[in-house]
């Protein structure tokens, strides 16, 4: 009995030493898997005049509810009377028909970005412009990123369709402001 008790202890030592070691690689020394550059295949818009560069993909919007335009970046002097202190303003010359909303600052990668979004309705569907404005060195830069979007989900007469389609409304930010953010976390000034 002593000797398989004796096996049973050895077996025991060994599995501990075992998994003690095996945590102990994983703790440290398993290499660690180096983060993927989700942004490595997107296009550059970069700008050696205005020291200016982003990152964007082909498309950021995921949706059959919605289509996206490349975005653009429009350069002003200061001052501009398309900019009220530091939101953009695509009609300066027209009263605000509340087709534009000035929704605050955000800051991404240590940049303040001003956010105006304009809208407009045709022919069935929302045209959503995002404007987002920084300004450096006496010029304002605006990127614009333009959507249009199903602007009623009763078009549907498939119910599971106009479900989802209300489900993309409900979402929205998450749908379109999401990957336009990702987009603009890749602005830089170029030193």
């Amino acid at each position: 009995m002593t000797n398989a008790f004796s096996k049973i202890w050895i077996i025991g030592i060994l599995a501990a030493v075992l998994a003690g070691g095996f945590f102990a690689w994983q703790w440290f020394g398993a290499p660690e898997k180096e983060a993927e550059d989700e942004t490595a295949d997107w296009n550059t818009y970069r700008s050696e005049q205005y020291g200016v560069e982003f990152r964007y993909p082909e498309h950021y919007i995921n949706s059959g509810f919605a289509s996206d335009k490349t975005p653009e970046l429009i350069i002003l002097s200061s001052p501009s009377s398309k900019i009220d202190s530091c939101f953009y303003s695509p009609y300066p010359d027209y009263p605000k028909w509340g087709i534009e909303n000035n929704k605050g600052i955000i800051k991404l990668n240590n940049i303040e970005f001003c956010l105006t979004e304009a809208a407009e309705a045709g022919m069935g569907s929302v045209f959503r412009t995002y404007y987002y404005t920084t300004k450096k060195e006496g010029n304002y830069f605006v990127v614009k990123f333009e959507t249009s979007m199903v602007g009623s989900c009763d078009n549907y007469s498939d119910m599971a369709k106009q479900n989802n389609c209300k489900e993309f409304h409900k979402n929205i930010n998450g749908v379109i402001k999401k990957p336009i953010e990702k987009i603009l976390s890749t602005f830089r000034f170029l030193e």
